[in-house]
């Protein structure tokens, strides 16, 4: 749902963007919900190795992290010395 504005452009609303999140996090398989939910207690990124510290579940984090990457619920960033954060 788009909401018009004066200005021509359009303005997503907070609820909007949580549906949309939701609607995303109900497409995840088991093993990717439980590493979105347990890399949610990052603030302002991490590394894989980070990731790799921090999850626990039945699963392969590197391909969890690729799969929420593909999916547009994590980006990735390289950074000036050349590490991924995510």
């Amino acid at each position: 749902m788009v909401t018009p504005v004066a200005t021509g452009g359009a303005r997503f609303t907070v609820g909007v963007v949580t549906a949309t999140i939701a609607w995303s996090h109900d497409l995840l398989d088991g093993p990717t919900k439980e590493a979105f939910a347990q890399l949610s207690a990052f603030r302002g990124g991490f590394t894989l190795t980070s990731a790799e510290r921090v999850c626990d579940f039945d699963g392969d984090v590197l391909s969890a992290v690729a799969s929420l990457a593909e999916q547009s619920l994590l980006r990735t960033n390289i950074t000036a010395e050349h590490s991924v954060r995510l």
